[in-house]
């Protein structure tokens, strides 16, 4: 009963630490996914604040007779991308070049300064759309200057997206010419169409006659989620894909904190949440993981003194249960000795009423044997005065006793003894009187 107990008990308590753990990690999980969430709305927000970007900038082709480097170059540094707009590499534009307008394109931008312009990578192409302007100028992004980005199919696919839509649209990823053998990172493009001022296309086919250009900005991903987990880098790990499959060559950030342990499968994450990020055009998959740190932080106190407290009571009362078993066992077998020796005193009872019985048998026995035994010797003394020689007459055969008297066989036996006499004939007898009676019923007829 008691190990029973123990078991039941145990049960229970395992089953309230379950139920209440439960309701520790669904909490605690309410808080990561509340986490995760304020990151891809982060994100999203970041990536709106970009298209903004890109917008302003058509907006200064939009309402200028002509903009020209110079112009450019001041809008753009007005903005101050570097401090407003994390991970923005910069703002360009690229015209859209026909192959008849190349030679007077490149002369053009020849004699603004930059005698070996020219558009790469070389080839001949239905179309041209070579980068122009691209502010801050600096080193990284001259590397860019001329570069025609329909000649790649990742980058054309956007800006063919972004022409025919009208709105802006996002590459997939890529690596960005602005990229040196150290530190690359994993690159996307953001792209708005431009058209011939005053008009406004409202057909694919309308818009792809009206197009002069795209504004656009290439972001390096690792400078472009900066800010965005420095409170949360601690607690949530994130991926970022492009697509819909977590795959490695899709892979476009890993969190700092994650890149460590990318090859390390053994870690089995407390809390895991996905969802997918669609802008511009383009699907993203966030998969944000939890942090080692941040499931450190869950509070199990409680919880494991449930299971503690438990163990205890469930401890206590197998002894109690047990203390009870033992003394409820030594009851019983108090019980069964003290029933043994009622028992034993009631068949000591009654064989001492039937020793009882039995000396008053015995005494009724030998009261019965004296009298038979009284009888015995009187008998014996009556058959002693039959024994020896008895005087009897030879005529009648009468007896004479001690004192002299005579008296006949009969009377002599039944004096002396408890004989009784039945009369009868014996066949002789009973012969000669026939013969007797035969005689004398002769005589007399």
């Amino acid at each position: 009963m008691a190990w029973i107990v123990l078991l039941v008990s145990l049960a229970v308590t395992f089953f309230a630490w379950h139920v209440a753990r439960g309701v520790v990690l669904e909490r605690t999980n309410d808080r990561f996914v509340f986490r995760a969430q304020a990151i891809e709305a982060a994100l999203r927000e970041r990536l709106h604040a970009s298209a903004f970007l890109l917008q302003s900038g058509a907006g200064l082709f939009a309402g200028s007779k002509e903009v020209t480097r110079a112009k450019w170059r001041t809008y753009i540094t007005a903005l101050q991308i570097d401090k407003y707009y994390p991970g923005v590499q910069g703002v360009g534009f690229s015209e859209r070049i026909l192959p008849s307008e190349k030679k007077a394109h490149i002369r053009q931008i020849r004699e603004e300064g930059f005698p070996n312009y020219d558009i790469h990578p070389d080839g001949e192409r239905p179309e041209y759309t070579s980068i122009i302007f691209l502010e801050p100028f600096d080193w990284r992004n001259q590397r860019a200057f001329g570069y025609d980005m329909f000649s790649e199919p990742m980058r054309k696919k956007a800006m063919v997206m972004a022409r025919d839509t009208g709105s802006a649209a996002l590459s997939g990823k890529i690596t960005l010419l602005q990229e040196t053998e150290k530190d690359v990172q994993a690159g996307f493009l953001m792209y708005l169409p431009v058209y011939r001022k005053g008009e406004e296309p409202e057909t694919p086919e309308q818009r792809v006659e009206a197009l002069t250009g795209y504004v656009y900005s290439p972001f390096r991903m690792n400078d472009f989620m900066q800010g965005l987990l420095i409170e949360k880098r601690e607690h949530v790990e994130l991926q970022i894909f492009d697509g819909d499959e977590p795959l490695k060559e899709a892979l476009l950030y890993p969190s700092e904190n994650i890149e460590s342990r990318l090859s390390h499968s053994g870690h089995v994450h407390f809390f895991t949440y996905q969802s997918i990020l669609e802008y511009a055009g383009r699907r993203w998959l966030l998969v944000f993981n939890s942090s080692p740190h941040f499931e450190e932080t869950i509070d199990t106190g409680q919880v494991n003194s449930i299971m503690l407290l438990g163990i205890i009571i469930s401890l206590l009362l197998f002894s109690v249960v047990l203390s009870l078993t033992k003394s409820h066992d030594q009851a019983l077998s108090l019980a069964n000795m003290t029933l043994d020796l009622k028992k034993a005193n009631l068949g000591l009872s009654r064989e001492l009423v039937e020793r009882k019985h039995a000396e008053e048998k015995l005494q009724l026995y030998s009261a019965e044997l004296k009298k038979k035994n009284k009888e015995l010797q009187d008998a014996i003394a009556t058959v002693k005065q039959l024994t020896g020689m008895l005087p009897i007459c030879a005529s009648c055969k009468k007896i004479r006793d001690d004192k002299g008297n005579w008296s006949g066989v009969e009377t002599y036996v039944s004096k002396h003894t408890d004989a009784v006499f039945s009369h009868g004939l014996c066949p002789e007898c009973e012969k000669k009187g026939h013969e007797d009676l035969a005689q004398l019923l002769r005589e007399n007829s």
